[in-house]
């Protein structure tokens, strides 16, 4: 095989715009027993969001409740990967509210085994996952955009 010739196992990506960019490399954190019962209670609280219908005055007690937990955690909003959020290994989801609450089960070279399963913040219509949150996650659709007709 000639040098500038195709190897099958070789793939030439091009340059993109974090080229040259060096990422950190963050540590996994235990999380405590506080920030583990915080983030069940979001996860049920996210789950509630999307399917509950009270009246105007319950949002507006919602809203003056979520107003007041955004002012008690304000103060402590930490640099980029230094709250446990994404970084606690042992919580579903890596204990991110926004993940998943997932669990990894095996991990090696040939790949990642992850068991868990969606609560209604991920789900759509009929409950099926392609909707809800994850919707938002793909570049294949939107919650704006119009189907096309089949066919077309």
């Amino acid at each position: 095989m000639t040098p500038d010739a195709h190897r099958s196992d070789e793939v030439t990506l091009p340059p993109v715009h974090t080229a040259g960019v060096d990422f950190p490399t963050y540590e996994s954190k235990t999380a405590s027993q506080d920030f583990t019962q915080f983030l069940q209670s979001m996860r049920r609280f996210q789950d509630l969001a999307c399917s509950s219908d009270p009246d105007d005055h319950t949002w507006r007690q919602a809203t003056a409740h979520l107003d007041a937990l955004s002012a008690l955690l304000e103060p402590h909003q930490a640099a980029e990967g230094i709250p446990p959020a994404g970084r606690a290994l042992e919580l579903p989801g890596m204990g991110s509210p926004l993940l998943p609450s997932w669990q990894i089960v095996a991990a090696g070279p040939d790949g990642t085994t992850f068991e868990g399963q969606f609560s209604r913040y991920y789900l759509g219509a009929n409950n099926i996952v392609l909707g809800g949150v994850l919707r938002c996650c793909s570049t294949g659709s939107s919650p704006l955009r119009t189907p096309r007709p089949a066919g077309r």
